[in-house]
């Protein structure tokens, strides 16, 4: 077969070009008459201002941000995957560092949030396309109530094929959803990505 493709590298391109054809086609969003699609989210009706706390986890990399007057602070912590890789490693934790955060990227970050729009559904099941991240693997975010309450949870996947959109999911439901825009770019969760525009070194 190698020497096959050797002899003919039109046969190979061709082949490449088919392979890549599956590829996005397998993670595009369902079309058919079953794809539950929807122009809705659950947190269309999130009261921004009741937002006091948000958290976001990436891998080993996670950001608390919250309410400090009319602004917000945001504070590293350790993920559940840092603190497996720390046990195992017998490593450290990092220190905790608070720095006073972007306010208009905080309140941005919230609007984001409130304002995902659905186009379709991507996967019943999460766990049987974990190529789409909407799981452990991509950035989970939540935001909080000063009670502690539970206002918003759910997973930012990676962008999709068509460059213009992002896998999302709602914490505890199998779906799968094609939301418009590149969210990952909104939930960073690196301190770094959360100094003001003036403490940026």
């Amino acid at each position: 077969m190698k020497r096959l493709l050797n002899q003919h590298p039109l046969i190979y391109l061709i082949t490449i070009v088919i392979v890549g054809i599956v590829v996005v086609v397998l993670e595009q969003p369902g079309t058919g008459p079953n794809d539950d699609r929807q122009d809705f989210f659950p947190f269309k009706a999130l009261d921004i201002a009741a937002v006091q706390t948000v958290k976001i986890a990436h891998f080993v990399e996670g950001i608390e941000l919250k309410r400090n007057g009319e602004g917000w602070l945001a504070s590293s912590f350790v993920t559940p995957m840092a603190e497996t890789i720390n046990a195992q490693s017998g490593q450290d934790a990092a220190a905790v560092e608070t720095i006073v955060a972007n306010t208009q990227k905080a309140d941005a970050l919230l609007n984001a949030i409130k304002d995902v729009e659905i186009r379709g559904v991507a996967s019943h099941d999460f766990s049987a396309a974990p190529q789409l991240e909407a799981n452990d693997i991509g950035t989970h975010v939540q935001a909080y109530d000063a009670a502690g309450q539970v206002l918003a949870d759910l997973y930012i996947g990676k962008l999709s094929p068509d460059m213009v959109s992002t896998y999302v999911r709602l914490q505890g439901a199998p779906v799968v959803y094609l939301a418009d825009g590149y969210l990952g770019g909104q939930f960073p969760a690196l301190i770094s990505a959360w100094k003001k525009p003036d403490d940026q070194h």
